[in-house]
């Protein structure tokens, strides 16, 4: 795991655990700490940024993956480095041996 994944792996739980102790001490000072819509709004928000961003990241890998195949081909056909080879000229013939 990377340094970020390691933030988000310990800041989810805290995050609740201080959702709950700030409900624990409104409710005991008697006073409403959160509304219910406000706070299932608010993690429904929560979760669509770490999914948009997961996405995101796929997105990325994807276009890297066509943009490098594609370059790869074409760079290759144009210098000696043999991936750009058609099979016909790569293979050996056997009517030699």
């Amino acid at each position: 795991m990377d340094t970020a994944e390691r933030i988000m792996a310990w800041a989810i739980p805290g995050f609740f655990v201080l959702i709950a102790v700030e409900w624990l001490l409104a409710r005991r000072r008697g006073r409403k700490a959160y509304r219910l819509d406000d706070a299932i709004n608010s993690l429904s928000l929560g979760m669509l940024s770490q999914i948009a961003g997961v996405f995101a990241k796929v997105l990325n890998i994807g276009i890297y993956a066509g943009a490098s195949r594609t370059s790869r081909c074409s760079i290759c056909r144009r210098t000696a480095c043999g991936r750009g080879r058609t099979r016909a000229t790569s293979t050996r013939t056997t009517a030699a041996s």
